[in-house]
């Protein structure tokens, strides 16, 4: 079976930022994981891929039908670009979350993975643009 291969480019997820009050409207995990991805303005098609799992058990998942895979809950927290999930389990149990980075490291941080996709964007289109020739 072949591996899925999941491009350097495509749509990026918006930066959600949901007040508490909406975290804690959510009744149970799966509640903040489709809340999440709705934050996150990706649709699922842009998301499974990521998590190295099949449309269809993506899809049993978010519905429900399925537990949603808890070893792919970082990768899904990466994939919609927020920590929703987190945040509202932290929630559930009583706790508050803090950053380790600053603000600042982490708007560097971005910019230092944004400089990189474009770096790479920019090989993938020199190599098409060689093979043309």
């Amino acid at each position: 079976m072949l591996e899925q291969v999941v491009l350097p480019f495509g749509p990026k997820p918006l930066r959600a930022d949901v007040p508490d009050e909406t975290l804690v409207k959510q009744r149970d995990m799966l509640g903040a994981i489709n809340l999440a991805a709705a934050e996150s303005g990706l649709n699922n098609e842009a998301i499974y891929p990521v998590l190295g799992i099949e449309k269809a058990a993506f899809s049993k998942s978010m519905s429900g039908s399925n537990h949603f895979p808890a070893n792919s809950l970082d990768k899904f927290c990466d994939a919609v670009g927020n920590e929703i999930v987190l945040r509202w389990w932290a929630q559930k149990r009583g706790y508050k979350l803090v950053k380790l980075k600053s603000t600042l490291e982490e708007e560097n941080e971005l910019l230092r993975l944004e400089v990189a996709d474009l770096k790479r964007d920019k090989q993938t289109i020199l190599e098409f643009a060689k093979s043309l020739k």
